[in-house]
């Protein structure tokens, strides 16, 4: 399962005493006023869960999923769930990446050579791989897939994230050439994403268009078994997978939306892994949370009326609570950050909660109230912006009130508008919004420069339409630099002068919590998930 998750947030208000009352700064004293456990309430001990013995096959198990997918092709959509049900389940990549230490590893490539300089890879391929439609896979496979991929009209949405690539080339049957334009040493970890489609299926289609974007024809160890719409989709194990059959007979995913609603399914034993389980906790089940290769921010659209000042972005920053809602709203499953990269730390930063500092951010910046009605002016234009939210889950509405609240202390008025996954991202790419809360994955190939560079305002990745000169000189430095210490302090200036501009303002680094029924073995997590084809029972013909 590879859960890559580009542009969603998730905040659900589960209220504990004291953690949101009508303090001002007082807050360290009265707005907690019951002290957050978070430094211990995680738990990751897979011990229980992977014993010493040989698993058994058999069985079927079913995992929530919080929304449903358009289209089950991960090149082509950023939804959540598309990852988590297709990528190396289903399809597979050349590699994937180890489970354990975060390495490449083989898929469908054997093994790769690189030159020096890291700008030109050979893969050789797997020489027995088959398509579940029982063509055989080979390089033209991969080097279609990489041509669709680099099509402007086609619609891939990571295409941004390889436009060095300057030419790939299936030079024997079994063999890849890629070639380009910079040195990328981390590229093979980076097509780690790419899952190969077979050319036989697409080739003169439109590949968004042509129904096996919806029933998808991979390689991998599940093949698609069904999908009703609104319900589920069911995959099923590969009987002919090259590495043999994996243990579970068929893993069925359910749309369920109302984490209220998944945990009673789970209770009622509908569900036998939930996801985004928060609170939740049942006497026959395990607990497990890791840290999602993801962050968590909101952006500002700096070419309209309010955000176009860093004062404005600055105040608006100090008055999200991270800690608070760390704590209270998200059940300590996130880490409150600063900068793009979580392992960053910027000293003074502009993430710490201060309404009295964002006042007199305000205040500087030219917002006054200047006719009494509560509500910020600045050059006749009253500080009333609209937060715009993907539909992803209903719930996650009320947690951005709580910050709203905090905003109206100060004089700003925050209007919400939900939209489809779809409207959403298409409202992204636009940059038709005044903010919006944003979801930003940092697997590989994670490229900051795309979300702040200027040159990633027309490829429509740069969703605030940022421009700063300092920070693009700094990134294009840092896609020049091959000396990891150089490119540490590189990263560092980034994260500083980004701090001070705010053109997005950085609020967590989230973890994700499974609550995993007794009596299912095989618990893998790697950086991304639990992995699927490791699962089994202990019981495959009877109930858990």
């Amino acid at each position: 399962m590879r859960a890559r998750i580009w542009v969603f947030f998730f905040m659900i208000i589960i209220f504990c005493p004291g953690c949101f009352t009508s303090g001002d700064d007082t807050h360290a004293r009265a707005r907690r006023t019951t002290p957050c456990t978070c430094a211990t309430s995680l738990s990751t001990n897979l011990s229980a869960l992977n014993p010493n013995r040989k698993p058994r096959s058999g069985g079927e198990l079913s995992i929530r999923v919080e929304s449903e997918p358009g289209l089950l092709l991960s090149m082509y959509s950023a939804h959540p769930s598309v990852t988590q049900i297709v990528d190396h389940d289903i399809m597979e990549a050349l590699v994937k990446l180890d489970d354990t230490t975060g390495d490449p590893v083989p898929e469908l490539a054997e093994y790769w050579e690189s030159n020096i300089d890291h700008t030109v890879f050979t893969f050789f391929l797997v020489q027995n791989a088959e398509w579940h439609d029982g063509k055989p896979f080979s390089a033209e496979d991969v080097e279609y897939t990489f041509t669709q991929l680099f099509d402007p009209a086609g619609g891939a949405v990571v295409r941004s994230q390889f436009e060095d690539i300057a030419n790939v080339t299936a030079d024997e049957r079994y063999k890849v050439v890629f070639e380009l334009d910079n040195p990328r040493p981390d590229f093979v970890t980076d097509i780690s994403r790419i899952m190969i489609l077979p050319e036989h299926i697409f080739k003169n289609t439109t590949v968004v268009s042509n129904e096996t974007a919806r029933a998808p024809i991979g390689t991998g160890p599940f093949v698609f078994g069904s999908w009703k719409k609104g319900q589920f989709i069911e995959i099923k194990r590969n009987m002919q997978w090259r590495k043999g059959v994996v243990p579970l007979e068929k893993v069925t995913y359910k749309f369920v939306p109302e984490r209220r609603v998944a945990v009673e399914l789970f209770n009622g034993r509908s569900l036998d892994i939930l996801t985004d389980a928060y609170e939740a906790t049942a006497k026959d089940a395990q607990r497990l949370d890791f840290p999602l290769q993801k962050i968590d921010a909101w952006v500002f659209q700096t070419r309209g009326p309010y955000f176009s000042d860093a004062r404005t972005r600055q105040a608006v920053s100090k008055l999200i609570d991270r800690d608070a809602i760390a704590c209270s709203i998200m059940s300590c499953l996130a880490k409150p950050i600063h900068s793009p990269w979580s392992d960053i730390t910027v000293p003074n930063h502009h993430s710490r909660f201060s309404p009295k500092e964002a006042r007199a951010l305000l205040k500087a910046a030219g917002w006054k109230d200047r006719d009494g009605d509560g509500i910020l002016e600045r050059n006749g234009v009253p500080f009333s912006f609209t937060l715009l939210l993907p539909d992803t889950d209903v719930s996650q509405t009320r947690a951005v009130t709580v910050i709203a609240h905090d905003l109206r202390k100060a004089g700003i008025e925050m209007n919400l508008t939900v939209v489809s996954w779809a409207v959403y991202t298409d409202r992204l790419r636009k940059h038709r919004f005044d903010a919006s809360v944003l979801s930003i994955s940092t697997a590989p190939p994670f490229n900051a420069a795309e979300l702040f560079h200027t040159d990633g305002i027309q490829t429509g990745r740069n969703f605030g339409q940022f421009s700063d000169v300092k920070i693009d000189a700094l990134f294009d430095s840092l896609l020049r630099e091959q000396d990891p210490d150089k490119r540490a302090a590189l990263h560092r200036r980034i994260a500083k002068r980004l701090d001070w501009l705010q053109p997005m303002s950085f609020t967590f680094h989230p973890y994700q919590r499974y609550l995993v029924r007794n009596g299912i073995f095989g618990v893998t997590i790697g950086a991304d998930g639990i992995e699927e084809r490791r699962l089994w029972l202990a019981n495959p013909g009877g109930t858990r």
